[in-house]
């Protein structure tokens, strides 16, 4: 993986974050509005603390700039979102992120990745497929029709480890 000349992997790094507080949700919701047209709430995203869903934090240079959320039950996972600022966008951060959300799940014992994914994204569907996810369903009118966007179907996608 190779990112933009100005960044090295040691300006980067992926954590489990177990405790929020409102400069992190701030942060963290800051970014979900700003990269999907179908984003969580702010209250959404404080419950993933509250509920036991795992939330992994990506720094780069010791500033939060992306996020993503998953939650297990026995050997299944399901990624929930995932997102990297705009601003860091387009320099393999993205698929940094997901690649160390999937080690995170190995760890864990986890078989299998599930995720949802608007079909229209096809930036996103092409990071998941080149990671090894394959289509597995088809959700139709999944994410409603808001003020960004018409209703959109979602593809069920998954990953076999």
């Amino acid at each position: 993986m190779q990112f933009n000349t100005y960044l090295k992997y040691s300006d980067i790094k992926v954590e489990l974050v177990q405790v929020c507080d409102a400069k992190l949700l701030d942060r963290l919701y800051a970014i979900d509005i700003s990269v999907h047209t179908h984003p969580w709430s702010y209250d959404n995203i404080k419950q993933c603390f509250d509920i036991g869903q795992e939330v992994l934090v990506l720094y780069v240079k010791n500033h939060i700039q992306g996020f993503s959320v998953i939650s297990t039950v026995l050997d299944e996972a399901e990624l929930l979102t995932i997102g990297v600022s705009i601003e860091c966008q387009g320099q393999g951060l993205g698929e940094y992120l997901l690649t160390k959300t999937i080690e995170y799940v190995i760890n864990k014992q986890c078989h299998t990745i599930f995720l949802e994914v608007a079909a229209n994204n096809i930036k996103a569907i092409n990071l998941y497929k080149k990671l090894g996810f394959i289509q597995v369903g088809l959700r139709r009118n999944y994410y409603p029709k808001n003020s960004q966007s018409e209703a959109q179907d979602a593809l069920v996608m998954s990953l076999q480890i």
